[in-house]
């Protein structure tokens, strides 16, 4: 049994297992849409109040990752609706509170380049390991134009490494 069908049943234990095994994977998808440390860490925090409230709606079929990654990118997108928040944090305000090991950082500073889904698309497949399909389900798109854009992406990406280094 799933940890997510634990949490249904009210298991409180689970729910920190859960919490352990995602917060990081949770708070980089949120620092992904937000850019913003402080933001991304209430995004997290709200992700596991609604895997709790929500638990009984989870449907078997898709992977508990794939649901937890959906539920953190709605809430991190709604946040940025909510906030209008179009403000990127200077790289020295995140070095003086690192999140990320430095070959981290400098993969989000290079994907900057991309659009917001690409960058979404890259960072799910390469950070997250997830699945075209999975997340073809999350961004509620084909599969195969995942497929599409993550390779044009990494192209992109490639480019942009040839001109910085």
């Amino acid at each position: 049994m799933g940890l997510i069908n634990q949490i249904a049943k009210g298991d409180m234990g689970a729910l920190e297992d859960l919490y352990n095994e995602h917060k990081t994977y949770v708070f980089h998808i949120a620092l992904t849409i937000l850019r913003d440390t402080y933001l991304a860490e209430d995004a997290a925090q709200e992700t596991f109040i609604r895997i709790q409230n929500n638990a009984g709606k989870y449907r078997f079929g898709i992977s508990e990752k794939a649901w937890i990654t959906a539920i953190a990118r709605n809430i991190a997108i709604d946040m940025l609706r909510k906030r209008k928040y179009e403000v990127v944090r200077e790289e020295q305000e995140l070095e003086e509170q690192p999140v990320f090991p430095e070959d981290k950082l400098e993969f989000l500073s290079i994907i900057q380049v991309l659009d917001e889904t690409d960058r979404e698309i890259v960072c799910m497949r390469i950070i997250t390991g997830l699945k075209h399909r999975e997340i073809a389900q999350i961004l509620k798109l084909n599969t195969n134009t995942v497929k599409k854009r993550y390779e044009r992406a990494l192209g992109k990406l490639a480019n942009g490494m040839k001109e910085v280094g």
